[in-house]
């Protein structure tokens, strides 16, 4: 049994404990600065608009409710307590294709091997679990002058998308919440200013080229499709699944992410939280299970 107490959050759950119920969120970051800005201009100078501004601001802080958690947030720390309690995983795939998720996780080593030539580097898949008193994950290639964990000065998050398409919609949102919140709490746990994202294209891996094939091959044959069309489809779905005809310099989308302490410092009070949550719930657990024996 883990000491709930000093649960560690994985990186990659970070967004998810941040969401808030709707209306229940703090001002922005944009917001502070306007409002600041705007606050240290004479009165007489301001606007309706202006004085409107300020006054929303103040009251959406004042309105927010940190404890006050949305359904995104318990269903996450359901999540969290079912894989560090019992080792069980939510079935669901996050809302990802699972064959996305393989394709991820299968492409990876062939991603950071198309890195390495492009920077004329070679990376080595990181298996490590880094941590600190908040969070913990594994980053995918850390880069080090040595041993120790005050060695590491950088590291490198690959992300692999599933197709042509949804990269090339990365150029417009290159930076999910989910991905900004997961590369927050790797610079915190490496106490590193910065960190490179790095959207990489690469084909899709052959074992599941292969299984789509053959899906396709025997959903066409059930139906009753010629052998030369089936043909004619199976080398078009391979033709989407392959990027060799793409140049490599348009296969990388990289983005340099800065630490944001206040970022940090909002997303160590979720941990907090979580921790009082999970608790409660497994409470509730132990209390139901003491009953049930009397």
């Amino acid at each position: 049994m883990i000491n709930i107490s000093k649960l560690k959050i994985n990186c990659t759950s970070i967004a998810a404990l941040i969401s808030s119920s709707q209306g229940n969120t703090p001002p922005t970051e944009k917001q502070w600065k306007d409002f600041f800005n705007t606050i240290n201009k004479p009165v007489e100078k301001l606007t309706n608009k202006q004085m409107f501004d300020i006054k929303n601001i103040v009251m959406k802080q004042v309105d927010y409710n940190p404890d006050d958690l949305s359904e995104t947030v318990t269903k996450e720390m359901c999540e969290i307590y079912a894989q560090e309690i019992y080792g069980k995983y939510t079935l669901s795939g996050g809302g990802l294709k699972p064959h996305a998720l393989d394709k991820g996780n299968l492409a990876e080593d062939s991603a950071i091997d198309f890195l390495s030539k492009t920077d004329g580097v070679k990376y080595t898949k990181n298996e490590k679990v880094i941590s600190n008193p908040y969070f913990k994950g594994k980053p995918d290639i850390l880069i080090t002058v040595g041993d120790r964990m005050k060695d590491i000065v950088g590291l490198k998050e690959i992300k692999i998308p599933y197709d042509y398409p949804l990269f090339l919609r990365l150029y417009d949102n290159p930076m999910s919440k989910q991905n900004s919140w997961q590369m927050q709490g790797y610079m915190d746990i490496l106490k590193l200013d910065e960190a490179e994202l790095i959207h990489c294209l690469v084909n899709m891996p052959e074992s599941m080229i292969e299984a789509r094939i053959d899906d396709l091959s025997e959903r066409c044959f059930i139906l009753g499709i010629p052998d030369e069309e089936i043909k004619q489809r199976c080398d078009f779905l391979r033709s989407n699944m392959t990027y060799d005809n793409i140049p490599d310099e348009l296969k990388l989308i990289r983005l340099t992410l800065q630490k944001n302490s206040l970022r940090i410092k909002e997303a160590r009070s979720r941990v907090k939280l979580a921790r009082k949550w999970i608790t409660d719930l497994h409470d509730k657990i132990e209390k139901n299970v003491a009953l049930a024996k009397k």
